[in-house]
């Protein structure tokens, strides 16, 4: 678990979000990071999954950004991903996404959009 902190955080201060720790922003401004914990079986779904996102979340707190946490894939719409700055695929398993949802993360890559 270590492991997994220190490298969400070393993503999360230099990769697609371009943060800067501590920033003191309002939470209406404070760039987004979606954390996707998708599962085509939800009796599947890994046991330190929700404690990641905890761990995320409160990394989020500390640097400034906000964190959304979805396990539907009826999130990734154009108009939620453009308040996106960057998705972690955390223990998603399976063919969760139809092929508009596919279609939209795709774009969302090719205008710049940051991915883990």
């Amino acid at each position: 678990m270590k492991t997994l902190m220190a490298i969400v955080l070393m993503v999360l201060l230099t990769g697609p979000l371009g943060l800067s720790y501590g920033s003191a922003m309002n939470n209406d401004s404070l760039p987004s990071l979606l954390i996707f914990t998708a599962v085509e079986n939800p009796k599947k779904t890994h046991k330190m999954t929700s404690r990641a996102c905890e761990l995320i979340e409160k990394l989020g707190q500390k640097a400034g950004f906000t964190v959304k946490i979805a396990d539907d894939p009826e999130v990734l719409t154009e108009e939620t991903m453009k308040n996106i700055k960057g998705i972690i695929f955390l223990n998603t398993r399976g063919n969760v996404m139809n092929q508009s949802q596919k279609a939209v993360l795709q774009n969302y890559i090719r205008t710049g959009g940051g991915i883990t």
